[in-house]
């Protein structure tokens, strides 16, 4: 069974493989539920709660013939238990998808919360503070669902509708293609150039990032497999741009993650997607849930990766590829990047130079320009 727990409603999948049984749509939501019985749900209120969710639930879903194994849900609320859960545990820093959690355990929650005064609510370990008010209703919601539906155990999935459709776009975009006639790059560009990348930007920016990995190969130790995973994430790296141009980045990551391209291992595509992530705004911070859940060899492959990558789309700025190549030279604590250029790429320089922090953190080198003219 899945359940998908909003504010004003909630909604019930039942599910056999890829076989779907039945659909309830509820008006079952955690804000609703808190509107209509009050913050403090004291014993009696919380009771009339109950009494009331169970009507609803009888009145909108009917019992299943075969007994179901499992509850997977999506939505604030059951990322919200699984926090609790996870920071009760010590393990608040690792992501919840995945996160099971039984019946018996969700009401000694339940039991627990409700006692609570709301200023104690919003005190509890792994809970926003913004859902202290809401999360018993919600989680009320869920343990009469796991009654109603004789299920005893829940997983908690961390993505939702929006996710899906996500999905559901990127095999759109990618429809037609024949991985075995198509070679890597080729789908990469077909994925890209379907999400409105301006393509000669994106190669340049590729070949620029790549000179740029290939000199600092010969002063540091990189792993040559990187140069690949770098590549893709340059060509692929404005992608977002199909959602939305403001945070476009950050549309970026979710598009690759999902995108499945063919001769990328999932794990290959995570870095990929953590690199195109940062190819602007924020630095990689352990406050990010993409970047947090990295191993730490895997986030400093993403440190390094996008600090070149940042530097890379800085050279190429003016979207004109004015810099026609980039050169390392210097040592370590001192690396100069000699740029070619028919004339002077004064704004691609300045880019470059704006970009550069991250770089500098990363290799712990001074970083300095020099046009070739």
């Amino acid at each position: 069974m899945l359940a998908d727990i909003g504010g004003g409603s909630t909604e019930i999948v039942l599910a056999s493989g890829e076989l779907i049984e039945a659909i309830y749509a509820t008006s079952l939501g955690a804000v609703r539920l808190s509107e209509k019985f009050g913050q403090s749900l004291s014993g009696e209120d919380f009771d009339r709660m109950q009494r009331w969710i169970d009507r609803q639930l009888k009145k909108t879903t009917e019992k299943p013939g075969s007994p179901l194994h499992l509850l997977i849900g999506s939505g604030g609320t059951f990322t919200a238990l699984a926090n609790i859960v996870m920071a009760a545990k010590g393990q608040s820093r690792l992501p919840v998808a995945g996160c099971q959690v039984s019946r018996s355990k969700l009401r000694h929650l339940i039991d627990r919360l409700r006692k609570l005064s709301l200023k104690q609510r919003r005190e509890v370990a792994g809970l926003n503070p913004d859902r202290a008010d809401i999360i018993v209703p919600g989680l009320a919601t869920i343990d009469r669902i796991m009654r109603r539906f004789k299920v005893n155990l829940l997983q908690v999935h961390s993505y939702g509708v929006r996710d899906g459709l996500l999905l559901s776009m990127i095999e759109r975009l990618q429809g037609g293609i024949d991985a075995e006639s198509v070679d890597e790059v080729d789908q990469i560009e077909r994925f890209a150039a379907n999400c409105h990348v301006e393509l000669d930007h994106a190669r340049h920016v590729a070949m620029l990032s790549s000179q740029i990995y290939t000199g600092l190969s010969k002063l540091y130790e990189l792993d040559p497999s990187d140069a690949r995973l770098l590549d893709a994430a340059a060509r692929m790296q404005d992608v977002g741009y199909l959602i939305n141009y403001e945070s476009h980045h950050k549309h970026s990551y979710h598009l690759i993650l999902h995108s499945r391209i063919e001769g990328f291992r999932p794990e290959d595509l995570e870095l990929i997607a953590n690199v195109a992530r940062y190819h602007r705004g924020a630095e990689p911070k352990q406050k990010h849930d993409n970047f947090r859940c990295l191993s730490d060899s895997n986030q400093k492959r993403v440190l390094a990766l996008s600090a070149i990558l940042r530097l890379a789309g800085g050279l190429d700025r003016s979207h004109n590829q004015t810099v026609r190549s980039v050169e390392v030279c210097g040592a370590k604590k001192k690396i100069e990047l000699v740029v070619s250029a028919d004339e002077h790429p004064e704004v691609n320089l300045w880019a470059a130079r704006r970009r550069m922090g991250l770089f500098e953190k990363v290799f712990d080198a001074e970083v300095a320009f020099r046009w070739d003219g």
